[in-house]
């Protein structure tokens, strides 16, 4: 599938990544210097969640449901440790919503199908 976007063809897997620098990158740049929030964690997220994003746009929509929740579980691991370097303080309230919805539409695009709401829950520490 792709959608037309200002008259450029993207992927689907481009919008998420697009979403995820502009929803949750571009408010923490404005937060940086505040506890726990530094560029050096920023750039870290950001590069988890674009491996995770490339990651899933490999697995196509034909993957299996272990596949798709393994590189989850990557993906959140990777997210605990990055903000417990950070003093738990990069991802709070508004980047764990982002994180949880953005986790598991994405998961769902990739082919998952559960009745579970949140399947960020059994992994993640924020």
């Amino acid at each position: 599938c792709k959608f037309i976007l200002g008259g450029i063809v993207k992927m689907n897997w481009e919008l998420f990544r697009d979403e995820k620098d502009e929803k949750l990158l571009e408010p923490l740049y404005e937060q940086e210097g505040e506890e726990g929030i530094t560029k050096e964690n920023i750039v870290r997220l950001d590069e988890v969640l674009d491996k995770y994003i490339d990651q899933m746009g490999i697995l196509g929509k034909d993957a299996s449901e272990e596949d798709i929740l393994e590189r989850v579980e990557k993906l959140i691991l990777a997210i605990n440790e990055i903000n417990g370097d950070a003093d738990d303080f990069l991802i709070s309230g508004p980047e764990q919503e982002f994180l949880c919805s953005f986790i598991n539409r994405s998961a769902r695009w990739a082919g998952l199908e559960t009745e579970e709401e949140d399947i960020t829950w059994e992994w993640r520490y924020w």
